[in-house]
């Protein structure tokens, strides 16, 4: 196995892991709170968190979609790392595979664990190379064996915590459901391990949860705008926008009044301005269309003007389109070079990226592109009436991808592409290759490991005629 830098370990691929993915658990790209802001939510936090004698091991925190639950897991995640009392962290995104499913979530949080509390790095080695195939099939196996069990061995006269972000994220609701039951049921015999828990109140998660004397339940009021809430996002908002001389102190006071005590709204929308090549375009929109009071309405109406003002031309709708779909189903975020390759024609790619920042990651043409909050691929992928004609049709994209990828696989591979092949060594197995990493890294291109790794797996969500796929 060959360590990375955070503490995880890619490990090998018939384990279904990729490093680089798995670390997307750890939530390390997510923003932490401004300092002054959510003091109240996480001085509630605090406080359970020292309580030695209160029996409610998990603090749920719950509301809905964009009111700041990831922020606020964040920040507390990488206070208690800093002060050596985290044990692991899983935050749920849709961004990849690994991190909308729990086959890999207990192997995530060990060697988060392994990590962050060093006196326990033999015995969850041990563990994981005792691994057997049932692992994969059996969630309280692999839960009790690599995490449980170590924990109970920890000696410490101070709680340890882990961070369960986003569970509304897991794409299975069963899954979900086996979390949360397999928790509750092992939870007691580690009284000194408590657990952060945040997601939308789903009526499967609310059904465990609400059931059970070890959950203390914080309650839907982080979306307040009468509250301290309210305060705070004007404090993010100046902080975020006071610097652009183009922004008026009246215009960052109609960004907080329009956020109606959504943090998401807020982000959103100063991610946009600092980045957008139209500002003043994008200030008079918001000026002039009513922002809705419904939750789901108002970011509904905040993604539509995202879109329509990335579209210049008659010809940049179908582009960015194309682009969405990419984006919105790939197995794993993907970079805009890979998204060049699939498609070669569209030579709108960066400027489109660059338009999206309130909603994507923009960076590097190399570097993975990611949907920065999940709402918005949810928006993509619901019905045409609430999209207004932006909705993105999975099997169609599936089947686009599939056929773009092994046109990239038919140009690309050859035998032998990464030259590892000897005399005496025709056909040497993976662990005899020294520096394979790096061979992959200069022979092939991420397109090509894309294909590689997805293109039956696009094939298979596709809407592709059967002759086509055999």
């Amino acid at each position: 196995m060959i360590p990375l830098g955070c503490g995880l370990t890619a490990v090998n691929s018939t384990d279904g892991v990729v490093g680089s993915n798995l670390r997307l658990a750890y939530g390390e790209k997510v923003d932490v709170c401004e300092k002054g802001t959510r003091t109240q939510v996480l001085e509630a936090i605090r406080r359970w968190a020292v309580d030695i004698d209160t029996p409610e091991q998990i603090f749920w925190l719950n509301d809905a979609g964009g009111t700041g639950k990831s922020t606020i897991a964040a920040t507390m995640a990488k206070e208690w790392q800093l002060e050596d009392h985290l044990a692991g962290r899983f935050f749920f995104s849709p961004n990849a595979r690994v991190t909308e499913r729990t086959e890999e979530f207990c192997l995530a949080i060990a060697e988060d664990i392994r990590f962050n509390q060093y006196t326990l790095w033999d015995k969850i080695d041990q563990a994981i190379q005792k691994k057997s195939p049932e692992h994969r099939f059996h969630f309280d196996i692999q839960l009790q064996q690599l995490v449980i069990e170590p924990l109970q061995s920890l000696q410490t006269t101070h709680p340890i915590y882990l961070v369960i972000d986003a569970l509304d994220n897991c794409a299975d609701r069963e899954q979900r459901e086996v979390l949360l039951e397999t928790f509750i049921r092992h939870l007691p015999s580690i009284r000194h391990l408590k657990v952060l828990l945040t997601s939308r109140p789903l009526q499967d998660i609310s059904n465990v949860l609400k059931g059970s004397s070890l959950v203390y339940d914080l309650g839907n009021h982080l979306l307040d705008s009468g509250s301290m809430v309210g305060s705070d996002i004007a404090l993010y908002v100046n902080r975020e926008l006071g610097g652009t001389p183009k922004i008026t102190s009246d215009q960052r006071e109609m960004i907080v009044t329009r956020s109606g005590g959504l943090f998401l709204y807020a982000s959103t929308v100063c991610r946009m301005l600092k980045k957008s090549h139209r500002l003043s375009e994008v200030l008079k929109y918001l000026s002039v269309v009513e922002a809705p009071q419904d939750v789901e309405a108002k970011m509904d109406e905040l993604y539509l003007s995202v879109l329509k003002q990335a579209i210049v031309d008659d010809t940049a709708g179908q582009l960015l389109m194309d682009l969405l779909s990419i984006i919105t189903v790939t197995f794993e975020p993907v970079s805009i070079n890979t998204i060049g390759a699939f498609l070669p024609d569209n030579d709108q790619i960066d400027n489109f990226v660059q338009d999206l920042s309130g909603v994507l990651t923009a960076g590097e043409p190399d570097r993975p592109i990611k949907v920065l909050h999940p709402t918005f691929r949810e928006f993509l992928l619901s019905n045409p009436q609430r999209t207004k004609g932006f909705s993105v049709n999975p099997s169609e994209a599936h089947a686009r991808i599939a056929i773009a990828c092994i046109n990239i696989l038919e140009k690309a591979l050859r035998y032998d592409i990464l030259h590892v092949e000897g005399p005496d060594n025709p056909f040497p197995h993976n662990f005899t290759v020294e520096g394979l990493e790096k061979l992959i890294v200069k022979h092939t291109t991420g397109a090509t490991l894309y294909a590689s790794n997805y293109w039956a797996h696009h094939v298979a969500e596709s809407d592709l005629p059967d002759e086509l796929c055999f």
